[in-house]
């Protein structure tokens, strides 16, 4: 899935400067991940936009996921738009 330069820059920006961080803070987010943000990266902001992508398509919930120790990922992997899985 295609990820726009300009979100991935948008949250960069949000992530490093200190009124984002400010904003952050403010809304609840905890001033330790705060702090962690800015090791993302570019990349890294773009790849979590893509997962977050991903799990929109699918329609994925925190059901099932393992959080709770019973169900754990069996491998098989939905295919994507547009391409093959691999498995």
């Amino acid at each position: 899935m295609a990820i726009d330069d300009e979100s991935s820059m948008a949250l960069t920006r949000l992530f490093n400067e200190p009124a984002g961080q400010e904003y952050l803070v403010e809304q609840g987010v905890s001033a330790e991940l705060v702090e962690q943000l800015p090791l993302l990266g570019i990349s890294g902001i773009a790849n979590m936009l893509s997962a977050i992508s991903v799990a929109k398509y699918y329609e994925l919930t925190g059901q099932g996921c393992g959080d709770d120790g019973g169900n754990r990922f069996n491998g098989d992997v939905p295919e994507p738009p547009g391409g093959t899985a691999r498995k």
